[in-house]
């Protein structure tokens, strides 16, 4: 695929491993057995799924989750972009993975910059569930012409992200006392920034 690809457009950037920790695992010791067969050789970017470390308080945390990523990829060439996150925080109660799923403006936030903070080309993608009030309307998305689509408020966080963010670029990161991540950044020569607890 990787030749046929690079024949059809030399410029085709080509993603590949789809590396996931759903269900408790870990990616770290299966990536590095990927890209020490050379399977980097193939790909331009490294897709990665974080169900293990959604959050900066997570047990296996979300920045550390990149950093060791980052750390076996060894080319800072290759980038790295987060393909999939249904379940953008670590829910209360355990085992309710759809508790997670209906997830808050807050928490799409918290995730947006992390990944913006840590050099990910790619945040997790948006679902239509997330981007809508839930109208109680049974077959919301699968029936046509038959319900209201309202933004919710997680419509408006990442279109103002999106805003805001366009053409940012990481200055620095830094980790104060009690937890608080502050990622610094630049857009147009004026920096911004980012801190949450």
């Amino acid at each position: 695929a990787h030749d046929e690809l690079r024949k059809i457009n030399p410029q085709n950037q080509i993603i590949g491993f789809c590396l996931s920790s759903d269900l408790g695992g870990n990616i770290d010791e299966f990536s590095q057995e990927c890209f020490k067969k050379g399977g980097l050789d193939y790909a331009d970017i490294v897709s990665f799924h974080p169900y293990h470390s959604r959050e900066l308080g997570s047990v296996n945390p979300a920045d550390r989750q990149i950093e060791n990523l980052r750390k076996s990829i060894g080319n800072p060439k290759i980038g790295i972009w987060n393909t999939e996150l249904y379940y953008i925080f670590e829910e209360a109660s355990a085992g309710n993975s759809y508790g997670s799923m209906r997830c808050e403006p807050e928490h799409l936030a918290k995730r947006f910059l992390i990944d913006l903070g840590e050099g990910v080309g790619q945040s997790i993608a948006v679902t239509g569930y997330q981007m809508w009030k839930p109208m109680l309307n049974p077959g919301m998305f699968h029936q046509k012409n038959l319900t209201q689509l309202i933004p919710s408020g997680n419509y408006v966080v990442y279109n103002t992200m999106a805003r805001l963010f366009e053409g940012a670029k990481t200055d620095f990161k830094a980790k104060l006392p009690q937890n608080v991540v502050v990622y610094g950044f630049i857009k147009d020569g004026a920096p911004i920034a980012a801190v949450w607890n």
